[in-house]
C-alpha cells in the first residue's frame, strides 16, 4: 500500500472521489481528467501486452505484482511532469528494478 495507491486508486474508500476539487486536482497533477485515468487502467487490465501484471499474478521473487492502477499513473506522471524512476519508486512503493 502507498499513499499514491490510497489516494487515487482506492476509490470505494475515499469520499474525496466525489468531489470537484479532487478531479481538479488529478487533471493537473497527472494531465487527464480521473474518467480518462479510470479508462486507461480498464484497457490495460485486459491487454494481453500487459498480462504480467493483472490482479493475482506474481513477479519471478513470487511477490505479488503491482496493481495496475500504480503502473499507469506512474507512467503518467513520468510523461507528463518528467519525474524519475526513483521519484517513483518512492510515491508509488514500486521498485524501480
Amino acid at each position: 500500500m502507498s499513499l499514491w495507491y490510497n489516494l487515487y486508486c482506492h476509490g470505494e474508500n475515499n469520499p474525496a472521489f466525489e468531489l470537484p476539487k479532487f478531479h481538479n486536482k488529478f487533471r493537473k497533477r497527472f494531465r487527464l481528467p480521473y474518467s480518462c485515468f479510470l479508462e486507461l487502467v480498464e484497457w490495460a487490465s485486459q491487454s494481453p501486452h500487459l498480462k504480467r501484471w493483472w490482479p493475482g499474478k506474481k513477479s519471478a521473487s513470487g511477490k505479488p505484482s503491482a496493481p495496475i492502477s500504480l503502473l499507469v499513473l506512474a507512467s503518467l506522471r513520468y510523461l507528463g511532469r518528467g519525474w524519475t524512476f526513483d521519484d517513483l519508486e518512492e510515491a508509488t512503493a514500486i521498485s524501480k528494478k
